[in-house]
């Protein structure tokens, strides 16, 4: 088994992230790194050990969380090494990501699951309404995001005016933080 140098092993993590074939946990006072069946297969296919990699994907997590909140000293890591993980991993998204699942003192989102619904007369088994039965699963920010347990199940059943307003909220909501980020991005271009 070979070991990846810095670069290889930054851009390789890349990859897996945006593959979803390695799940980062943004926690607010360390970060986790859960490597699937599919990243550890395709370590094995590259002759990459598994140790190894991870290893140098908790020192790209804990430069990228540095870049991305200041928290912790970049004078701490290697110059070399915070230039690579700038130029080959950390993104206007991913710095978005990691400050709010780092800072915030809300509930965090995790993942969103859903399935339809169907509703049936309960004599003749005809169908009378479909819905939406919709699930989020959130972290309470205050604790420790790689505590499985602490992962919380909201679910809500929504009609189709439901989902709808739903809908309309979420773009209302996204144009707004659009519009706002794209105004705070043209002052910082005039430096005011």
């Amino acid at each position: 088994m070979k070991n990846l140098n810095f670069s290889e092993c930054t851009k390789l993590l890349k990859e897996f992230y945006d593959d979803e074939l390695i799940q980062i946990d943004w926690g607010r006072h360390n970060q986790g790194l859960r490597v699937t069946r599919r990243a550890k297969k395709k370590l094995n296919e590259y002759d990459i050990s598994e140790d190894s990699f991870v290893e140098t994907a908790f020192e790209i997590l804990y430069i990228a969380v540095s870049l991305a909140s200041g928290t912790v000293p970049l004078s701490k890591f290697d110059e070399k090494n915070i230039d690579v993980v700038k130029e080959f991993f950390i993104t206007p998204e991913l710095i978005d990501e990691v400050n709010i699942k780092t800072t915030s003192f809300s509930n965090i989102i995790n993942d969103v699951e859903y399935q339809v619904l169907t509703k049936r007369h309960k004599n003749n088994n005809k169908v009378v309404t479909y819905s939406i039965l919709l699930e989020l699963l959130t972290t309470d920010s205050k604790t420790n995001t790689n505590d499985r347990k602490n992962i919380n199940h909201e679910v809500f059943e929504l009609s189709e005016g439901d989902l709808e307003k739903l809908i309309d909220s979420l773009s209302s909501m996204l144009a707004d933080l659009k519009t706002l980020k794209s105004d705070l991005n043209e002052k910082e271009l005039l430096n005011i």
